[in-house]
């Protein structure tokens, strides 16, 4: 586990912060998209969220190829 001895230790540049941010979307995203892939079987009983965020990232006219 970390130790910090002094808090200015625990601050971070606000682009560092960006980046990481950036990286929890990207990391975050891959693993939807990894449960969406194993659990597509069952398309028609996923959370209307998910199925949203999934289609908002395809283009409409690939849309029929991979959602049917």
């Amino acid at each position: 586990m970390p130790n910090f001895t002094k808090l200015e230790a625990l601050i971070y540049s606000e682009k560092r912060c960006a980046e990481a941010l950036q990286m929890q979307r990207e990391v975050s995203e891959y693993i939807s998209d990894m449960f969406l892939a194993y659990f597509g079987d069952k398309w028609a009983s996923l959370p209307g969220k998910i199925v949203s965020a999934a289609k908002s990232r395809v283009p409409a006219d690939k849309q029929p190829i991979l959602f049917s």
